[in-house]
């Protein structure tokens, strides 16, 4: 019996870093013949034929990147990716009772019209589960900029795209969330958890080999992502600055990633000498010249970040809310701490300066726990639930 045709629906570029997952995912639902077509927002560099591949918005990504440079250098309120996103959802809605999938695959929630047109057309819908519920984020962005004197508010435009976003996954028939912090989230909404299966995500570790040494002078503690309040990034910082590391010649943290405007206040109310941003970064070099990897955030699908760290034998401090926990035994990879406890992070840290032996130690077992989670084995997996 033929295996179901697949096509695969994404706002996204593939062949870039942000698009890695889809272009991965592409790649192995072709090598295995599972693949009709894929719908993306734009192509860099394709690991599959042309014919195979769709840009339904006009132009390709040039739309889109002109709403991008609008939010960038125009309007910073402009609400650029669900504008984007909606009307990528409104082109590929027009072409997908056109092709001959039995199954569409949507790579992130959100594209009601296209949902709603596949149903149409006799096609079973999956969508891929990435982040908690937008509104528990939202609930957890709110308290943030209360928390720290913030003058912010989540738009009514990014109310809108949190609810197209739900509405899609409670019309899925099936759902892929990538840890269970994430179904947890969808079961509290009243998603049924029958449709719901967790499939952590997977790197490329070739891509993130094992450090040549590791460093017996400085300490460096690093975080790589978005340097965000929902990244957990300012009890990070009051973690730096209220238990002396600040003060500490040999100690240094490096925060790597774009830095929103709302937590630039908070990156000048903890500046410190051995605090440095150098923005975005290519992270391999930042992994093996770190002593431990630091990811304090309070909402995520599952991070990547700390598996790439893992992957090149560095130890991470990771948050229960990570989806990384779930994948890591305590003090065993690392150690895993509470959502917004600046104590235990500076516990673990100092555990780790205390302790260098320990952290080769742990940096090795990151290392063979990274190699299990492959991109190939996060997609086979994504497909055998496919096929139930």
């Amino acid at each position: 019996m033929t295996a179901s045709k697949i096509s695969l629906i994404g706002y996204s570029d593939l062949g870039t870093q942000t698009g890695q997952a889809l272009t991965h995912m592409s790649r192995v639902f072709y090598e295995r013949d599972r693949l009709e077509r894929v719908y993306c927002r734009g192509v860099i560099n394709s690991p599959i034929p042309k014919s195979a591949v769709s840009e339904p918005i006009p132009f390709g990504n040039y739309i889109p990147k002109i709403l991008t440079g609008i939010n960038k250098y125009v309007w910073a309120g402009f609400e650029n990716y669900a504008y984007s996103t909606t009307l990528f959802d409104s082109f590929t809605a027009r072409k997908i009772e056109d092709d001959s999938s039995r199954i569409n695959f949507h790579y992130t929630p959100g594209y009601v019209h296209t949902l709603e047109r596949g149903k149409s057309a006799g096609k079973e819908i999956v969508v891929r589960g990435s982040s908690e519920l937008v509104e528990a984020s939202n609930k957890r962005y709110r308290s943030e900029l209360a928390e720290f004197g913030i003058d912010s508010a989540v738009s009514e435009t990014h109310e809108k795209y949190a609810g197209n976003r739900r509405k899609s996954l409670r019309k899925a028939d099936k759902i892929i969330a990538l840890s269970e912090f994430v179904k947890a989230s969808y079961a509290d909404a009243g998603i049924s958890e029958n449709k719901i299966t967790v499939v952590p995500l997977g790197i490329n570790s070739r891509q993130f080999p094992m450090k040549p040494d590791y460093r017996t002078t400085d300490f460096t503690a690093l975080f790589v992502g978005s340097v965000n309040l929902l990244k957990g990034v300012p009890y990070l910082l009051k973690c730096w600055n209220d238990y002396g590391w600040k003060d500490n010649e040999n100690a240094k943290l490096q925060l790597c990633g774009g830095i929103e405007p709302e937590i630039e206040p908070i990156l000048e109310m903890y500046r410190s000498d051995n605090v440095s941003t150098p923005g975005v970064v290519d992270p391999l070099e930042y992994y093996h010249d770190c002593s431990v990897f630091v990811f304090p955030s309070l909402t995520e699908g599952f991070a990547k970040a700390p598996l790439e760290a893992m992957s090149t034998g560095t130890p991470v401090i990771v948050t229960d809310n990570s989806g990384v926990d779930e994948i890591i035994e305590d003090g065993k990879e690392g150690f895993v701490v509470p959502t917004k406890d600046t104590a235990v992070i500076d516990e673990k840290l100092r555990y780790f300066r205390d302790n260098p032996r320990d952290i080769r130690r742990m940096g090795q077992n990151a290392r063979e726990t990274a190699e299990e989670y492959t991109w190939d084995r996060h997609v086979g997996t994504v497909l055998n639930t496919l096929d139930e």
